[in-house]
């Protein structure tokens, strides 16, 4: 005899109904890995020309210390043997300085570029390389020891040497580096 199944007790497609809810829930994952993978991939970027650019200010500072080291005395004694070389106050976050008249200068121009030569306003240096890369490196000294005396045979010079790196290209971003450099003489 034929005997009636109910509805609800035929199982007939529940595996595909299943199946069906594994694969969305798998294509759920995926998309999230998917999207989790192209965010690490955007930070690694951007952590590469971070440390890129950081690399190009550093270099700024020590071709300033260089130039400190091989200095004489003698020309150390005036700042204005060296463009780079100041006494003055200096605002590193809006990168302006004060002139001897009182009037403060900007080291950059309304669009964020370097004013060149860097003689311009009188206190940037610029790293000299063959390497093209480095041609936005910057730096300023600025002298923090106060009056120097060249009869004392211990003189000690503080100075602080601040480099800059800043591109408004696809390398985006500035990147402000400062030492503290003492030297005896």
């Amino acid at each position: 005899m034929n005997a009636m199944t109910h509805p609800l007790q035929n199982e007939n497609g529940t595996v595909m109904v299943i199946s069906l809810l594994i694969m969305a829930i798998l294509t759920i994952l995926g998309i999230s890995a998917i999207d989790t993978s192209n965010v690490e991939i955007q930070i690694t970027s951007n952590e590469r020309v971070y440390k890129r650019n950081f690399y190009k200010a550093e270099a700024a500072v020590i071709a300033a210390a260089q130039q400190l080291e091989e200095a004489t005395p003698a020309q150390l004694s005036d700042v204005s043997n060296f463009t780079w070389l100041i006494n003055t106050d200096f605002n590193v976050d809006t990168l302006r300085y004060q002139d001897t008249d009182g009037t403060w200068k900007a080291l950059q121009d309304g669009s964020g570029d370097w004013i060149d030569p860097p003689t311009a306003n009188g206190i940037v240096g610029q790293v000299v390389t063959g390497d093209s890369s480095y041609a936005k490196s910057r730096f300023v000294v600025l002298e923090t020891t106060g009056f120097i005396d060249l009869t004392a045979p211990t003189n000690m010079h503080s100075y602080t040497i601040y480099g800059f790196y800043d591109s408004n290209t696809r390398d985006r971003g500035r990147v402000i580096v400062e030492i503290g450099y003492k030297r005896k003489f």
